[in-house]
Protein backbone atom coordinates (compact mmCIF):
# COMPACT_ATOMS: atom_id res chain seq x y z
CA UNK A 1 0.00 0.00 0.00
CA UNK A 2 1.72 3.10 -1.14
CA UNK A 3 -1.10 5.43 0.20
CA UNK A 4 -4.21 5.60 2.09
CA UNK A 5 -6.69 8.28 1.17
CA UNK A 6 -10.23 8.49 3.61
CA UNK A 7 -13.15 10.62 2.89
CA UNK A 8 -16.51 10.54 4.73
CA UNK A 9 -17.53 8.31 2.18
CA UNK A 10 -14.78 6.95 0.21
CA UNK A 11 -11.56 4.62 1.02
CA UNK A 12 -9.13 4.89 -2.05
CA UNK A 13 -5.90 2.87 -1.77
CA UNK A 14 -3.06 3.30 -4.02
CA UNK A 15 -1.49 0.25 -4.62
CA UNK A 16 1.89 -1.17 -6.95
CA UNK A 17 0.36 -4.75 -8.33
CA UNK A 18 1.59 -6.91 -10.65
CA UNK A 19 4.81 -9.15 -11.40
CA UNK A 20 7.65 -10.10 -13.64
CA UNK A 21 5.46 -12.38 -15.71
CA UNK A 22 2.30 -9.65 -16.28
CA UNK A 23 3.88 -6.69 -15.83
CA UNK A 24 3.03 -4.10 -13.32
CA UNK A 25 0.56 -1.43 -12.92
CA UNK A 26 -0.26 1.28 -9.92
CA UNK A 27 -3.84 0.14 -8.90
CA UNK A 28 -6.39 2.88 -7.39
CA UNK A 29 -9.50 0.74 -5.83
CA UNK A 30 -11.61 3.91 -4.48
CA UNK A 31 -14.58 1.77 -1.91
CA UNK A 32 -17.61 3.69 -2.03
CA UNK A 33 -19.83 3.90 1.08
CA UNK A 34 -17.45 2.08 2.89
CA UNK A 35 -17.36 0.18 6.45
CA UNK A 36 -14.22 -1.17 8.11
CA UNK A 37 -14.05 -3.36 10.87
CA UNK A 38 -12.63 -1.67 14.57
CA UNK A 39 -9.50 -1.54 14.17
CA UNK A 40 -8.81 -2.25 10.47
CA UNK A 41 -7.76 1.08 9.57
CA UNK A 42 -5.34 0.92 11.61
CA UNK A 43 -3.75 -1.87 10.40
CA UNK A 44 -4.23 -0.14 6.50
CA UNK A 45 -1.97 2.51 8.05
CA UNK A 46 0.45 0.26 9.07
CA UNK A 47 1.08 -1.71 5.91
CA UNK A 48 1.13 2.06 3.55
CA UNK A 49 4.83 3.68 3.86
CA UNK A 50 8.22 3.04 2.90
CA UNK A 51 9.25 -0.39 3.04
CA UNK A 52 7.26 -3.01 0.60
CA UNK A 53 4.40 -4.93 2.25
CA UNK A 54 3.02 -7.49 -0.03
CA UNK A 55 -0.75 -8.52 -0.40
CA UNK A 56 -0.79 -12.64 0.02
CA UNK A 57 -4.18 -13.17 -0.20
CA UNK A 58 -7.54 -11.26 -0.97
CA UNK A 59 -11.34 -12.22 -1.84
CA UNK A 60 -14.42 -10.09 -2.53
CA UNK A 61 -17.91 -12.06 -1.21
CA UNK A 62 -21.46 -10.54 -1.59
CA UNK A 63 -23.04 -10.00 2.16
CA UNK A 64 -26.86 -9.08 1.77
CA UNK A 65 -26.65 -5.98 -0.15
CA UNK A 66 -22.89 -4.88 0.38
CA UNK A 67 -19.91 -6.27 -0.99
CA UNK A 68 -16.78 -7.36 1.75
CA UNK A 69 -13.00 -7.16 0.48
CA UNK A 70 -11.25 -9.46 2.93
CA UNK A 71 -7.01 -8.67 2.54
CA UNK A 72 -4.27 -10.70 4.06
CA UNK A 73 -0.87 -8.99 3.75
CA UNK A 74 2.42 -10.11 4.25
CA UNK A 75 2.95 -9.03 7.59
CA UNK A 76 -0.14 -11.48 8.90
CA UNK A 77 -2.64 -8.75 9.13
CA UNK A 78 -5.38 -8.88 7.41
CA UNK A 79 -8.81 -6.11 7.03
CA UNK A 80 -11.59 -6.41 5.92
CA UNK A 81 -13.19 -3.32 4.32
CA UNK A 82 -17.40 -3.60 3.27
CA UNK A 83 -18.43 -1.01 0.60
CA UNK A 84 -21.50 -0.91 -1.53
CA UNK A 85 -19.78 -0.38 -4.94
CA UNK A 86 -15.71 -0.20 -5.80
CA UNK A 87 -14.18 2.05 -8.56
CA UNK A 88 -10.56 0.40 -9.70
CA UNK A 89 -8.18 2.22 -12.47
CA UNK A 90 -5.12 0.31 -13.46
CA UNK A 91 -1.98 2.17 -15.29
CA UNK A 92 0.89 0.37 -16.66
CA UNK A 93 4.16 1.08 -14.41
CA UNK A 94 7.93 -0.42 -15.68
CA UNK A 95 8.88 -1.71 -12.42
CA UNK A 96 7.39 -2.23 -9.04
CA UNK A 97 9.98 0.36 -7.19
CA UNK A 98 8.37 3.33 -5.68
Amino acid sequence: VEAIEQRSDTLTLFLITGDRQRGYASTVITYLGYELLPGSLERLESSAGDEPIEILYDEVDRHQDRCVHRVLFSTHTDVEISFASVVIRLSPRATRER
